[in-house]
């Protein structure tokens, strides 16, 4: 029996074209492209706004960077493949000083605002919460400080012929394709970015862009983009909660709206039910009023008159508002014929908790991190399963450090291992930007301590791997106190008897 190519396989589940439960998914997909970067400006718009005003969207990207840096990772020495221990250890020596230096004076920062560790923490949450972001070195000029620019100025020049899409171009002068502001050459590799000179879009004369190499001539890095590709030739960064940007602002509206409910069920509304005469006050000893008089008066009578209204006594002075209002431990007397009527909203709230509870729990998973992480509490939850989302936290943090690290730390350093090395003149047996290349490659970035919730049982544990071999004493004192293992005091020395110098 020959079977029809749509029902059978996927064509007969998730691929159905029949299927009553998949009529309405019409589901259109196309390269990573024209998938992202039509949508990617208002995406990285509505992320920003509700990093400012949903505080779910704040906390996901907050604890993803604390989670990351902590308070910026920190360069060590560890071992090299291709210099001698010696050698090794003094040549990264004096990287450490000089890079400490830097980072106490500003200088890695072009506008002497930032330290290295705050430029993390700004390179880390734009890269998040923007989906990229840029840093750009002048070069030969300051040539280890750099300049960070925000995802929203590099796009394709207005300058040239567009696509329909209007992101995609050709630049004239090389042939090499921009798409979103990356200039390719025919590999599809990042050889340039396009920045626009300000932050609108509007710039439609040649001097309002600026091409920036991607690298210089010696083939040390000008441009970092920081951004994770999920796919192939995908050349910019979506926000990390690009995918619950709906769930937030639906979660936010909910709570805004049970909010002020809140705060209407928790205020006194009364409504007064009279079938007396509507011009008199019902509570009590207001004068009449007169419906026909002008609201604002216009001739001299009307304003006597509207004054003796207003108050007829000048001894007494009232308001007419003050006679509208039920004030605390106020009683009033009605008239014959009038009743009170109260306001009762009836709102069913008993699972507002729940409910924002389960859209929490998926907003966590999306990004990669417990709930209990995400909201930052452990109310309710045993040992186990707090340490459980710790240690699941950490899988996702480590895994985010590495590309931090790989994509934006050790490119940043090659350039101040370079800068290090001619300006003290240092001379290896490589020349000197493959010595650069193989210092930062070979750097070891120092990460935040994981939450230790029981130090005394987690330092047990550690104690017995590094008695079987697993790890070494470094490896467990960077996983529990995020440095390495402190060298031991000489046997027979006591605490008493160390000096100080």
């Amino acid at each position: 029996m020959q079977l029809s190519p749509f029902t059978t396989g996927y064509a007969a589940a998730g691929g159905s074209l029949f299927s009553q439960v998949m009529a309405g998914f019409l589901a259109n997909s196309g390269t990573a492209t024209e998938d992202i970067s039509p949508s990617r400006r208002i995406l990285v718009s509505r992320a920003r706004m509700l990093d400012i005003s949903c505080p779910m969207a704040t906390a996901a990207v907050d604890r993803m960077v604390h989670g990351v840096l902590g308070d910026g990772l920190s360069y060590s020495i560890g071992n090299s493949d291709f210099f001698e221990p010696d050698e090794y250890q003094a040549l990264c020596g004096g990287l450490k000083k000089s890079l400490k230096l830097a980072s106490l004076t500003h200088s890695l920062d072009i506008q002497g605002r930032l330290t290295f560790a705050q430029l993390q923490r700004m390179a880390c949450r734009n890269w998040l919460l923007s989906g990229d972001v840029f840093f750009v070195r002048r070069p030969n000029v300051a040539n280890c400080a750099w300049r960070v620019i925000e995802s929203d100025r590099c796009m394709t020049p207005t300058m040239f012929n567009l696509t329909t899409s209007g992101l995609k171009a050709k630049n004239p002068e090389n042939g090499n394709t921009i798409i979103d502001g990356v200039e390719l050459d025919s590999e599809a590799r990042p050889v340039a970015y396009w920045f626009l000179n300000r932050y609108d879009d509007l710039g439609i004369r040649p001097e309002d862009w600026q091409r920036i190499e991607a690298y210089d001539d010696l083939g040390l890095p000008v441009v970092l983009h920081l951004f994770q590709p999920t796919r192939p030739d995908q050349y910019r960064g979506v926000p990390l909660v690009a995918n619950t940007i709906e769930t937030l602002y639906a979660t936010k509206a909910y709570s805004t709206a049970e909010l002020q409910a809140a705060i209407i069920e928790a205020c006194l509304a009364i409504f007064i039910v009279s079938n007396t005469d509507p011009t008199r006050n019902p509570f009590g000893n207001a004068p009449s009023l007169d419906l026909d008089a002008p609201l604002v008066p216009e001739t001299p009578e009307d304003q006597e008159k509207f004054k003796l209204q207003a108050n007829p006594n000048p001894k007494f002075p009232w308001s007419q508002n003050d006679f509208e209002t039920i004030g605390p431990g106020e009683s009033k007397r009605l008239a014959d014929g009038e009743d009170i009527r109260t306001i009762d909203p009836k709102r069913p709230n008993s699972g507002y908790a729940s409910f924002i509870s389960a859209q929490n729990k998926a907003i966590a998973a999306a990004i990669g991190i417990p709930q209990q992480v995400l909201e930052a509490t452990f109310e309710g939850t045993s040992y186990a399963a707090a340490r459980g989302a710790v240690i699941e936290a950490s899988a996702t943090y480590k895994v985010v450090r590495g590309f931090f690290i790989e994509s934006f730390l050790k490119p940043m350093f090659e350039v101040f291992a370079y800068d290090h090395l001619v300006r003290n003149g240092i001379v290896t047996e490589y020349d000197t930007p493959t010595a650069a290349k193989i210092l930062s490659c070979e750097s070891v970035w120092n990460a935040p301590s994981a939450l230790c919730l029981d130090p005394r049982a987690e330092l047990e544990s550690w104690k017995l791997a590094i008695e079987m071999g697993l790890v070494d004493a470094d490896e467990a004192a960077l996983a529990v106190y995020g440095h390495p293992a402190k060298a031991p005091k000489p046997e027979g020395v006591r605490h008493e008897d160390i000096q100080i110098v």
